[in-house]
């Protein structure tokens, strides 16, 4: 007995069942055998038909769950998928899913996350209006160097914060001592962001306590943006940048001169004392900062400066000595 063409008949507790008949034939859309069985309903209902014979409003419920590669081969298969899924169609799924692709980009907190956000942006990934700024408030959160690569991104994409966001995203960048803040500065200032005087003000006194790189860059930004400080407090603030005896305080000296800043007389002339006995590099450019300022040294307290320059045996107290004999430091011994 042939089981793929007969019917099987199985006594179970005086009950009979027939097995359903497998035809071999295929089908032209599934190329899967069919199923005849003659006790069900659904072959009844379905009358037979393929997916090609569904009612169109189906056919959209199915496209609304294909990826754009799968609508470009269906559209492939027959005339009709081809004239039901335009090109528009496609395109746009094609939009929706670069949009998608470029929020997760921007979730992945690492450079190569960066690198696929300008990818994906330079083929053409777009994200509304909204969805651009909420993006930007998360990345400027990040104090990271992914998020400042992020604001950037954002920040060309056209993200925008309103007004009273800016400012307070200013403020904030401006009290972080680090690379970050700077970035995130740089970046706020170009989507527009300031703050009033009296703010700028307090700033720049902030900045200049940092004694640190991250604390030039946002003195040399705010001085780009208006701010400055009273005569007074310019040589309180020289006289403790002086005091710092570091690269950041000799920036800082340099910027205050140029803001107006000056010291008397007799406080170059102690500084300049003090700065001579700095066995640095740091001492070097504070002498050269200082004479520049019009600091000196009395006559009697040159050769004194001079010896002790030579006597520390090193490349920095060579340089003292150079500069010492440039404003007419000899010793004795050296007269004769």
């Amino acid at each position: 007995m042939d089981p793929l063409n007969n019917s099987i008949v199985t006594s179970t507790s005086g009950l009979t069942a027939k097995r359903p008949r497998i035809s071999k034939e295929k089908t032209s859309n599934y190329g899967a055998a069919s199923v005849d069985d003659r006790n069900s309903t659904s072959t009844a209902n379905n009358n037979g038909r393929t997916i090609t014979q569904l009612p169109p409003e189906l056919h959209l419920m199915i496209y609304k769950y294909l990826d754009s590669k799968s609508m470009m081969n269906l559209r492939k298969t027959c005339t009709q998928f081809s004239r039901n899924i335009g090109k528009a169609e496609v395109l746009s799924k094609i939009k929706l899913e670069k949009a998608a692709s470029l929020r997760e980009a921007l979730r992945i907190d690492s450079l190569a996350g960066n690198n696929l956000v300008d990818t994906l942006w330079k083929k053409g990934a777009r994200l509304p209006p909204d969805e651009l700024t909420q993006a930007l408030r998360e990345a400027l959160r990040m104090n990271s160097l992914v998020g400042c690569l992020n604001v950037s991104a954002l920040r060309k994409m056209g993200a925008r914060l309103p007004p009273d966001e800016l400012a307070q995203a200013l403020r904030e960048a401006l009290r972080t001592n680090g690379f970050v803040g700077n970035e995130h500065v740089s970046e706020l200032r170009l989507m527009g962001a300031t703050l009033p005087p009296d703010e700028l003000t307090q700033a720049l006194r902030e900045a200049l306590r940092m004694n640190s790189h991250p604390g030039n860059e946002h003195v040399l930004v705010l001085r780009r943006m208006g701010a400055t400080l009273p005569p007074e407090q310019l040589t309180q603030s020289l006289r403790e940048a002086l005091r710092m005896g570091g690269f950041a305080g000799l920036f800082y000296v340099s910027e205050l001169r140029d803001m107006g800043a000056m010291l008397p007389p007799e406080e170059l002339t102690q500084a300049l004392r003090e700065a001579v006995r700095m066995n640095s590099g740091i001492g070097n450019q504070q002498v050269f900062t200082l004479r520049r300022m019009g600091a000196t040294l009395p006559p009697e307290e040159l050769a004194q400066a001079l010896r002790e320059a030579l006597q520390m045996n090193s490349f920095a107290g060579r340089i003292h000595a150079d500069t010492l004999r440039q404003m007419g430091a000899i010793l004795p011994e050296e007269s004769l």
